[in-house]
């Protein structure tokens, strides 16, 4: 009769460890402990050993045990890529964003066919704003996989933010000088500008490259607008401005999303662009900003909301007019009868294909801004605003670019869309059913169309941007 042994199967250690990262994954992370001591003990010496446990370590936020780990890997083997990748998204998860630069760089050299470091440090290059290198490491990643769709997406962001830095650089620049009136430069003492708001920088958030691409022309209009105040104002991308300036941040939903971006000083101010409801607002980093600084509120039902919570730190914010925005020429030739812009979903792809069916031009197009977009604009006879979701604001960051340039603009206004008053007439507003009409409608007349954009000029150029923004200065206070 032959004995047989109750113990289990001897397991090695790089299955043990291998079982840690589940256990990990699966949020047993008492479990996973428990696999990369028992793993250590049996291997080690293992350069496979000692960096999946210092993997294991970072997703369980233990940082300092993974980079001992990690670097244990490295004494065993100095040329480990896969480890020196890990040791820069741990420096970089601790905001140590040079370090994790460093580290990504080690990895290129130790493996240059290899892709990830060169998207990690890509990303990072074009957050701290050196889109040039930026640009040069996505198209070393893209050389090695010509065909790999997020590397060639990737690039292109890393181009478009390049050129929006040298844009905001360029429009700092023309802002040095004294505003103009009648040919004529302003006296620029600030007499008149309450004492904190003298220097004012308009940051913006860029957690990915290019990815505040739609706030250009708001940011473009504030800009032209405190100046013509005469304040002294800059643009510019994820640096806030110390010593006692003002920065009123743009897209400041994305800072929870970039680990290392600079903390906002005292004199800081969100201006939330984000519509009620919105994915991007519903994070607890998001809200404690939202509660340790003045707000400016675009949306006057979450503005009433706030202040009816006891939430004095917010004040309304109005969008206007600047007339510097004002600059785009008709094409002699429409060849476009409908363009729509943004991201579509099946409740908007819904009533493209149907306006489509009846016979008219539409042109989509996603992720196009400046003048690639402006050049579609111009070619159009009617804009089209479709809600994303079925209960919505006035998009009124899209559609105010549209106003200040007289273009007849279809709008889905239903019963629960919030609409300023003063713009329910600037647009054809209607509901969601009633919006392929509007557009064969419109298309069909261009009498009808010139009307629209006359009126929705008219009544939108009232809304001076620098007015609306002194009162919003006026109404902000700092604890």
């Amino acid at each position: 009769m032959t004995e047989q042994n109750d113990e289990p199967e001897q397991r090695s250690a790089i299955e043990i460890i291998r079982e840690g990262v589940a256990l990990a994954q699966a949020q047993d992370f008492a479990g996973a402990l428990r696999s990369v001591d028992l793993a250590i003990h049996l291997g080690g010496s293992d350069v496979v050993v000692q960096h999946t446990a210092g993997v294991i370590y970072g997703m369980l936020g233990m940082h300092d045990e993974s980079l001992k780990h990690l670097f244990k890997a490295l004494e065993i083997d100095p040329n480990f890529y896969y480890t020196k990748v890990h040791i820069g998204l741990i420096f970089e998860s601790l905001g140590q964003l040079e370090t994790a630069l460093e580290w990504f760089d080690k990895a290129i050299a130790s493996d240059p066919k290899e892709v990830a470091p060169y998207e990690k440090a890509g990303l990072l290059e074009s957050f701290r704003g050196r889109h040039d290198r930026a640009v040069e490491l996505f198209t070393r990643a893209c050389a090695l996989m010509p065909d790999d769709a997020r590397l060639n997406s990737h690039k292109a962001a890393c181009e478009k933010a390049a050129i929006a830095a040298d844009a905001a650089a360029a429009l700092s620049a023309q802002l040095s000088a004294p505003p103009m009136t009648s040919g004529a430069p302003i006296a620029s003492s600030h007499q008149n500008v309450p004492p904190p708001w003298s220097r004012v920088r308009l940051l913006r958030v860029d957690h990915f490259p290019g990815v505040s691409a739609a706030f250009d022309e708001i940011v473009e209009g504030m800009a032209y607008a405190l100046h013509a105040l005469g304040v002294t104002v800059d643009v510019a991308f994820n640096a806030p401005l110390t010593g006692g300036a003002v920065n009123i941040v743009i897209g400041a939903h994305g800072i929870p999303f970039r680990r290392g971006f600079p903390a906002l000083p005292k004199r800081s101010i969100i201006l939330n662009l984000e519509p009620p409801g919105s994915l991007a607002v519903q994070t607890q980093a998001y809200e404690q900003l939202l509660q340790s600084y003045p707000v400016w509120e675009y949306s006057d039902k979450n503005f009433e909301l706030r202040k009816s919570a006891g939430q004095s730190n917010f004040v309304k914010f109005d969008i206007g007019y600047t007339p510097q925005l004002t600059r785009i020429k008709e094409a002699e030739n429409h060849d476009v009868d409908v363009l729509f812009y943004g991201s579509v979903n099946d409740r908007r792809k819904q009533i493209l294909d149907r306006i489509e069916a009846a016979g008219l031009r539409v042109h989509r197009a996603f992720g196009k801004f400046g003048a690639e977009r402006d050049e579609m604009i111009s070619r159009s006879k009617i804009v089209l605003n479709v809600h994303y979701h079925l209960d919505s604001i006035f998009e009124i960051v899209r559609c105010s670019y549209l106003l200040s340039n007289k273009k007849a603009v279809v709008c889905e206004v239903g019963s629960g869309t919030e609409i300023p008053a003063d713009l329910r007439s600037a647009v054809v507003g209607c509901a969601y059913e009633d919006l392929v009409g509007a557009c064969v409608s419109l298309a069909r007349s261009e009498d009808a169309r010139r009307r629209v954009a006359e009126r929705g000029f008219e009544l939108f150029s009232k809304r001076d941007q620098a007015s609306l923004i002194a009162r919003a200065m006026a109404e902000t206070t700092w604890t």
